[in-house]
């Protein structure tokens, strides 16, 4: 199988693959380390490891949400509530609540030390494929087949503000600017990144290059 999502610190490479393997890998010479079979069927489509570096999370195409600690390679909880394939997951600077999104238009905030959900929201319409956190971590930010930009609450029931990306396809990725709380990047099927400030919703500059979907944006 191919691989599916990554995720790194300074000296490993985890890697999330079609085959429901989690593999790790030497971020200097690449050399395999070890990886964990059976990670989720249907397929590893996104990873996460803690800031303390003691945990990964990961999501699957069976849509559940797992959580593993990284030294003894041993599964600590499976969080399953998605109606579909979970497409992203992010974890708090605090490494004790998370987020997930998925195909069947929903996100949700979890507590991972209790193991159970705190929120749940859903789109209008269409999957939503990607999720990040603000800069100061107060609102969430998502793309997907919806076709906008949104930015959510988790006070709040419905979204509170929302830009259209454009009507030659979807949002596949959203990603935060690591300085600065007002700027966001996103990437999909119309093969341009954009630039978004939070503050007015609007875009300030699109930049083209990619000849086919952009699947993931990252900021330095």
């Amino acid at each position: 199988g191919a691989p599916l999502c990554l995720d790194m610190c300074l000296d490993t490479i985890f890697t999330g693959w079609e085959d429901g393997k989690i593999r790790c890998h030497n971020c200097e010479n690449g050399e395999w380390l070890w990886n964990i079979d059976e990670a989720h069927s249907g397929g590893v489509t996104g990873l996460r490891q803690s800031h303390n570096e003691k945990f990964l999370l990961s999501c699957g195409g069976e849509g559940a949400v797992r959580l593993w600690e990284v030294k003894t390679k041993e599964l600590i909880t499976t969080l399953k509530e998605h109606k579909g394939r979970v497409n992203e997951v992010v974890i708090y600077r605090d490494d004790t609540h998370a987020l997930s999104c998925g195909r069947d238009r929903s996100f949700r905030c979890w507590d991972l030390m209790a193991e159970k959900r705190e929120t749940s929201h859903t789109q209008r319409m269409g999957a939503i494929n990607s999720i990040a956190l603000s800069f100061d971590e107060k609102v969430v930010l998502t793309v997907g087949q919806e076709r906008k930009l949104t930015v959510w609450d988790l006070r709040e029931r419905l979204h509170v503000a929302q830009a259209d990306i454009g009507d030659d396809g979807e949002g596949r990725s959203v990603a935060v600017a690591n300085t600065m709380d007002n700027i966001v990047a996103t990437g999909g099927s119309d093969q341009l990144v954009k630039l978004w400030d939070l503050r007015n919703m609007q875009c300030l500059t699109a930049g083209q290059g990619h000849s086919n979907t952009i699947t993931q944006v990252k900021f330095a």
